[in-house]
């Protein structure tokens, strides 16, 4: 497990921390305060299924939680722009908002395309760039896509325990390269989502670093995804243990040595 800020990479293992760095994640959140009775914490990941992508950059202008009676909460604060091909093994916290309690059903997520990125290899072996058309050949400018869970695992959002949920944007299921001339990708996207965290990925948070506490032996940081456009992501407590690895400025350090060093770059 990787945490980056402006200044540092710290790793663990991320069976060993990370049921401790999701029990940390309340205080922040999109409301800015800490949960009351009626409002619990949802900490979101974004991964990607394997494919044959070399890049695939879309901005993602809104996510929402939907409720069984139709309810919709936004979870996104603004436009982010996401390179879901470097995602394959990877989950990256995206956000963690504050909601109302209850359990939600689905969600929906909207995809900007006017702007994409998408680059696919051709034959011998170069990167071409592709259009995104929809299955009618027509340009794909915005595409919103909806997202049911399985009905026997609802997100379930009580207060002082946040919840999890991945979105999982499979690439090669949802775009397939229909022209070589000109280069253009059908896009029909597949997405899926899981209130679980998956093990066998590398779980990761970027941002900046706001505070270390040494004698807790945590540090807090304001998480920054991807590359943001602007809105607050949310915050979260890290954890740590005397086995957390730091690279710091191109020194090593492991356990309190490395709070030590991590403590004195300031906020």
């Amino acid at each position: 497990m990787t945490f980056n800020s402006k200044y540092c990479l710290v790793q663990y293992a991320a069976y060993s921390l990370l049921a401790a760095t999701l029990a940390a994640c309340g205080g922040g959140g999109s409301g800015g305060g800490s949960s009351s009775g009626s409002t619990g914490e949802v900490a979101m990941g974004i991964t990607d299924a394997q494919g044959d992508f070399l890049s695939y950059s879309v901005d993602v202008t809104s996510i929402k939680l939907v409720k069984a009676n139709g309810t919709t909460v936004e979870v996104v604060p603004g436009s982010t722009r996401i390179d879901f091909a470097q995602y394959t093994d990877v989950t990256e916290f995206f956000s963690i908002a504050t909601v109302p309690v209850g359990e939600y059903v689905s969600a929906s997520l909207v995809l900007d395309y006017s702007n994409a990125d998408i680059f696919v290899e051709d034959a011998a072996g170069a990167a071409v760039e592709a259009a995104p058309v929809d299955i009618n050949g027509n340009p794909v400018t915005t595409l919103q896509v909806s997202i049911d869970l399985p009905q026997d695992h609802p997100l379930t959002v009580v207060a002082g325990s946040p919840a999890n949920m991945v979105i999982d944007f499979d690439l090669a299921a949802s775009n397939e390269v229909t022209s070589w001339s000109p280069v253009q990708v059908t896009v029909d996207s597949v997405l899926v989502a899981d209130v679980q965290w998956d093990g066998s990925r590398e779980l990761r948070a970027r941002g900046l670093i706001e505070s270390v506490d040494e004698t807790a032996g945590s540090f807090a940081m304001h998480l920054l995804p991807f590359n943001h456009h602007d809105g607050k992501f949310g915050d979260t407590t890290v954890q740590v243990t005397d086995a957390t690895i730091y690279h710091i400025d191109n020194v090593d350090y492991t356990g309190g040595a490395g709070l030590t060093a991590l403590s004195i770059l300031g906020a």
